[in-house]
């Protein structure tokens, strides 16, 4: 529900988990968010979804096997770190995986893992994103399918965006201030710019 709700401990949604306008998570530096279905965070320009940390990062955000398709709009998702806990072991701030996802009029910024977004073997959508601060990649994009249009993408450390596996067009976007590769297609990938 809309308000600010602090979590000391790590969460798992056995589920679909879906979260109103105005909600504002803030995680301890231990915890974590994993959906084991689709996430539904659809808030508005007034009243926007923010995911963060309490006092600084947190480890974020992996959905695993939605049968539908996620969507996350007007949402701010910073401070995220890698997610190592036990036997998993994530490269990104935020993970899907065999989930597909539509990101629009969001915000990813100040991440401090691998990558800020990585998505693995899903379709997606990203539009009117933007990714800001970056310690490493952007946006990871492993044996997937998707549209990256009209985002932004600055302040990058490593790569902006990263595609392995992956069939991807990318229309309308701007990339500046990117320490590595602005854009890296390896492995088979296939991208059209």
């Amino acid at each position: 529900k809309k308000g600010i709700w602090k979590i000391f401990d790590p969460i798992v949604i056995n589920g679909d988990l879906n979260i109103q306008p105005g909600a504002q998570l803030l995680f301890d530096e231990n915890s974590y968010l994993i959906v084991k279905g689709n996430l539904m965070a659809k808030g508005d320009q007034n009243d926007k979804i923010l995911f963060n940390g309490i006092k600084n990062n947190w480890k974020g955000i992996y959905v695993i096997n939605g049968k539908n398709i996620s969507i996350l709009d007007n949402v701010i998702i910073s401070n995220t770190t890698q997610l190592q806990e036990g036997m998993l072991n994530l490269n990104g701030g935020v993970t899907f995986y065999n989930s597909d996802v539509e990101i629009r009029n969001s915000i990813f910024s100040d991440s401090k893992g691998e990558d800020a977004l990585n998505i693995v073997n899903s379709n997606f959508l990203l539009k009117n994103v933007l990714f800001n601060k970056i310690k490493s990649d952007a946006f990871d994009s492993d044996f997937s399918k998707g549209l990256v249009i009209e985002s932004k993408f600055k302040n990058i450390s490593g790569d902006a965006l990263d595609f392995s596996g992956s069939i991807s067009n990318i229309k309308k976007t701007n990339i500046s201030t990117v320490s590595d590769k602005a854009i890296s297609v390896g492995e088979d990938s296939l991208v059209e710019i």
